[in-house]
């Protein structure tokens, strides 16, 4: 059993193979953000759209930082998440300290980009109509506290629904992030537990070295077939 739960879920499997064999999904994932952004920027009048764009910005920065849930609905402005230097040449940076962070391990993302400025279009002009009472929280709920982490959670995996055709939650992003990373660059194992910050490399390992083995083993198979045609044309 104690085996078992150190090793990822079978529904969590099936959906990263999905990722290397079906390149229209894994278009469709990470063009998600745009989407919903886009679909919020055409109903902006309506009362569902700000939440619509929080859900397109929220899922956007799990792709871009991998983040876990409660490090997500946690974001302070001005403290976690902050503009660093003034216009037109600052940055967007999110800082959080050990104590913020499952594993106790400090982590810090740069934000650039098209996230940095969807965040940017967000915090002008969406943010204010998701709750009127002053707040420093990036995601408010509608009583002026960090939105409920089940909240931001349905909101995901009903819009990933939508527009997938498949739910999924704020976690299995942070699996997909990691998966598309190791589809590119099979080599960068450790490069990746630095950014999802894994205190132990082999928690990496166990969930995600299937990703190197199998770009490896594609490699090596090409390896084979070209050796093989060079001995018979010797």
């Amino acid at each position: 059993p104690e085996l078992r739960r150190r090793h990822m879920a079978r529904k969590n499997r099936m959906l990263l193979e999905r990722l290397g064999h079906d390149q229209h999904f894994a278009d469709l994932i990470q063009t998600l953000p745009d989407r919903l952004a886009n679909e919020a920027r055409a109903k902006k009048e309506s009362r569902f759209a700000p939440a619509l764009m929080r859900t397109a910005m929220a899922v956007d920065l799990l792709l871009t930082c991998s983040m876990r849930r409660e490090n997500l609905v946690s974001l302070e402005l001005g403290k976690s998440i902050k503009r660093v230097g003034q216009p037109p040449n600052h940055r967007w940076i999110i800082d959080l300290t050990p104590e913020e962070v499952k594993n106790e391990q400090p982590l810090r993302f740069r934000i650039d980009g098209p996230t940095a400025a969807l965040l940017e279009e967000y915090l002008a002009h969406w943010r204010p109509r998701l709750c009127p009472k002053p707040n420093g929280w990036l995601f408010p709920g509608p009583d002026g506290n960090a939105i409920d982490p089940r909240t931001m959670a349905s909101a995901i995996q009903t819009q990933s629904r939508r527009v997938l055709g498949v739910s999924i939650s704020p976690h299995q992003f942070r699996h997909i992030s990691a998966e598309s990373f190791l589809l590119a660059h099979p080599d960068k194992l450790d490069l990746i537990s630095e950014h999802l910050g894994h205190r132990d490399r082999n928690t990496t390992r166990r969930y995600y070295a299937r990703s190197k083995q199998k770009q490896a083993s594609r490699i090596y198979h090409e390896h084979v077939l070209k050796v093989r045609e060079e001995a018979g044309r010797r």
